[in-house]
């Protein structure tokens, strides 16, 4: 087929036809078939050359060395070097499964100096390379010095050199230690121990395999799978922990078959559940890992780690955790007593300051720099912004990396809109920390406070590569697409961060505002009410949950939690920037207004208006409401500033056409010689005249009024008439 296609195709596609029809029969188990003798691989060879001269589209006879070259075809012989060096790189990497584990000995004595030292070799059997082994190290004295040396003098070395962060020396003599000890487990460990340290977790995970000690002893366990974990071999690592498990064919580790319910049965040290949490938190599966991260708490409540950064409790199980914890059984009762106090900081923060039961710390510690993030996460959740970012900007002064401290002040320097102190902070980080997410979270934080979406999203989206579980990325993530109406994208970053920050309400109030956007009142009223359960006086969600009641024409209930939510802001422990809540006092006073209350609603708008003075949005509202009230003249002036401000506004433009025409006809029904006469009765008493209004009068905006009476009454009736129609009120104002 290759030969016949020639005469039509160039060489690009007959090498195309190569690599598809007899490639794939070189690769395949090449491995195997292609270190045999040069014999049986000749006829290969001869075949493969007459493919690469119909390629090349050269003469039978020719010359092939080149013509390799110029296709950049490999030969059957180099194909399978090639196949050796990815198998011996994968060997040398652990990523091999496990029947490949003994095939090969890495030969490291300390003893001897051969060319061959570094080298892998097939042993015949474990036994015989450790009497090798034994026998070279009883019989052949080191260069310069005695027949033996003193073993504990140099683990005493070794601890030494880890204490001082010597940790390559340590490493090396830790090395030697081993192979004098005949590889002791104690020496074992500790060379892992030294290999983590040293950032070379495959070195670990192949010195603890080799030693054969991964199933009877937990601590050759735990340090197997932590290398394997930090080289994000997540399924090998969690079949080291759980070696119940069952092998997939292949050697490689089935999916976990264990329940819940048997991870908090388990005997097992705090440290394997508080890794066994993580390697499942890596893997996705975060009811099992909260579950292995709860066990790790009730086998030592000492685990600290175990109980922050996680998110995966609500507020209402976190209580019930900290209530089951055996304080009193594990620890003295003076101790227990304040570590249950300084657990109680960490749960999460959405009570109000002076309404939360804050716990008395030991006098010592009210000052630690860890009490004063809790303090200052609890002011960040309740809006006060300016205290929360003076006592982190305290906690930097002391610590300028703290790392639950750095989150909450980056989100403060960008609610206080401190561009040029989070350009400065963002730099440092990535100056120190480029391997960090925090570091591009603030990079893109930055970029998003400045109004540069794009760059934003770039860095954010590689904050959330670096760290996939960093809840606040993913947040700010969603927030860059919001900006720019991408409705869509935002809401699958936000439902990521939903995933991740399970007890937070704010990830549920984002995707409500996206699906309110949207016009999905009742997917959005859905996530506020939930986003309101669990935040029950954040002032941002009862304004969201009151302006979809007030689309849903549900006008009652929206005064109420706008109102509530007024009452928040008015709280002396908020201090958002003003101009937020100029769209609360807005709404609040659309609300008013279709309520019929329209002395308040001018109250409202005129309070927003202090916040807003240029805001032609709020004109437009008090002229409509004055209006409303049959006030023409205020109503011309308000519409007035509004199209000084904004001059295309269309709702200004038409109410103003129809306010002067009606303050016209009834200027000139006032000054026609029979304006003041009326009608009589046969029985002699007056009779009023009722403006009516017809329905094209109503649609025009109330200036087709008949009848005898004031033309403004007859603007006002039409006025209300349009206020009471579900086409004619004023659009809400946008709170995103």
């Amino acid at each position: 087929m290759l030969n016949r296609s020639k005469f039509f195709l160039d060489t690009n596609s007959l090498k195309l036809l190569y690599n598809t029809l007899i490639l794939p029969y070189l690769n395949y188990c090449c491995l195997v078939w292609g270190f045999t003798f040069p014999t049986y691989l000749r006829k290969i060879e001869l075949l493969q050359k007459r493919a690469v001269r119909i390629v090349a589209q050269q003469h039978r006879l020719a010359h092939t060395e080149h013509l390799f070259k110029n296709l950049k075809i490999l030969k059957v012989d180099a194909i399978a070097k090639q196949q050796l060096l990815v198998f011996m790189h994968k060997k040398l990497l652990c990523n091999l499964p496990e029947k490949f584990e003994d095939l090969f000995i890495f030969i490291n004595s300390p003893t001897i100096t051969t060319r061959s030292r570094n080298h892998f070799f097939e042993p015949f059997s474990e036994k015989l390379y450790r009497t090798r082994v034994s026998t070279l190290q009883a019989t052949v004295p080191v260069a310069g010095s005695a027949a033996t040396m003193d073993v504990e003098a140099l683990r005493a070395v070794v601890q030494r050199y880890l204490r001082s962060h010597l940790l390559d020396a340590a490493c090396y003599w830790a090395d030697k230690v081993c192979s004098l000890s005949a590889d002791a487990p104690q020496d074992l460990v500790t060379l892992a121990h030294c290999y983590l340290l040293t950032s070379q977790p495959q070195r670990a995970v192949q010195l603890l395999r080799r030693s054969g000690r991964l199933r009877g002893d937990d601590e050759c366990r735990y340090l197997a799978a932590r290398g394997l974990y930090e080289t994000r071999l997540y399924q090998e690592a969690l079949a080291v922990l759980q070696p119940e498990l069952e092998t997939a064919p292949g050697g490689r580790a089935a999916p976990p078959l264990l329940d819940i319910t048997d991870v908090a049965g388990r005997d097992e040290p705090a440290h394997i559940l508080l890794l066994k949490g993580r390697v499942h938190e890596a893997l996705e599966n975060r009811p099992l890992a909260a579950e292995c991260y709860r066990a790790a708490l009730m086998a030592d409540v000492l685990c600290h780690e175990a109980l922050v950064g996680h998110q995966m409790l609500t507020l209402d199980e976190e209580q019930k955790l900290l209530e089951e914890l055996p304080f009193e059984q594990q620890l003295p009762a003076a101790d227990a007593a304040a570590v249950r106090q300084l657990y109680q900081l960490q749960l999460k923060k959405y009570t109000a300051p002076g309404e939360a039961d804050d716990p008395e710390v030991p006098p010592p510690l009210t000052e630690n720099n860890d009490v004063l993030v809790c303090r200052a996460e609890q002011l960040y959740y309740n809006c006060d912004y300016a205290q929360c970012f003076k006592l982190t900007s305290r906690v930097l002064e002391r610590d300028p990396d703290h790392a639950r401290c750095l989150p909450i002040h980056l989100v403060c320097l960008l609610e206080r809109r401190r561009t040029n102190a989070l350009f400065q902070l963002a730099h440092r980080l990535v100056d120190a920390y480029p391997e960090r997410a925090l570091a591009w979270f603030a990079v893109g934080c930055y970029y998003y406070s400045v109004g540069k979406m794009e760059p934003a999203r770039r860095y954010l989206s590689k904050a959330t590569t670096l760290d996939p579980v960093f809840g606040p990325a993913w947040l700010a993530y969603g927030h860059s697409f919001a900006l720019e109406n991408e409705h869509d994208q935002a809401i699958s970053a936000y439902f990521r961060g939903s995933q991740l920050m399970r007890g937070c309400h704010l990830p549920l109030l984002y995707v409500g505002l996206e699906y309110g956007l949207t016009n999905n009142a009742r997917l959005a009223q859905q996530f506020f009410s939930q986003a309101l359960a669990i935040a029950p006086r954040d002032p941002f969600v009862m304004h969201e949950l009151g302006t979809i009641l007030f689309a849903s024409r549900d006008y009652a209930g929206a005064e109420r939690l706008l109102t509530a939510a007024l009452e928040q802001v008015q709280h002396e422990s908020h201090t958002v920037a003003a101009d937020r809540w100029e769209p609360l006092l807005n709404n609040l006073g659309h609300t008013y207004r279709k309520l019929g209350r329209y002395s308040e609603a001018l109250e409202a708008h005129e309070r927003a208006l202090v916040l807003e003075p240029q805001s032609a949005s709020t004109y437009a509202a008090i002229g409509y409401t004055h209006a409303l009230m049959d006030e023409p003249a205020r109503a011309v002036d308000a519409f007035h500033k509004a199209l000084s401000l904004k001059r295309d506004d269309a709702f200004s433009t038409q109410m103003l056409g129809s306010v002067l025409e009606q303050l016209l006809s009834s200027q000139a029904v006032l000054d026609s010689p029979t304006a003041l006469l009326v009608p009589i009765t046969e029985r002699g008493s007056p009779t009023p005249v009722t403006p009516v209004v017809t329905p094209a009068a109503a649609a025009a905006g109330g200036s087709g009024v008949t009848g005898g009476g004031s033309g403004s009454a007859g603007l006002c009736t039409s006025l209300r008439l349009m206020d009471s129609s579900d086409d004619m009120s004023l659009e809400l104002d946008d709170t995103k």
